[in-house]
């Protein structure tokens, strides 16, 4: 993903990741995803979740947001585009064994 990020002539303002964690590794800092020229931002990898990111660019003027929320698995960055131009952008997991308590976590979360 590093070589992929560097090696384009014209480098994408912001990716959005989902399933980080792979199921047989658990333990993985934030350390080992950063990029250069990214601002990395994840939920809470030290948790018991898939784990979710989302690369900004440097260039871009931008802040994470935080929302009380029981579901886990999400990361949600406001870009700031002119002087009151703002672009929500939302990067959730829901597994395909999600029960029906957490459906209905995450469409609280949207709503």
């Amino acid at each position: 993903m590093k070589v992929l990020f560097q090696s384009q002539s014209n480098k994408p303002k912001v990716v959005a990741i989902t399933e980080v964690k792979h199921k047989n590794k658990w333990q993985l800092s934030n350390s080992e995803l950063q990029t250069d020229g990214y601002n990395l931002y994840t939920n809470d990898l030290s948790d018991n979740v898939r784990g979710v990111a989302v690369y900004v660019s440097d260039e871009l003027s931008y802040n994470q947001l935080y929302v009380e929320s029981l579901y886990k698995d999400f990361v949600i960055i406001q870009l700031s585009g002119g002087t009151k131009e703002k672009l929500l952008i939302g990067n959730f997991y829901r597994s395909p064994n999600s029960s029906s308590v957490s459906y209905e976590e995450l469409y609280s979360l949207i709503n």
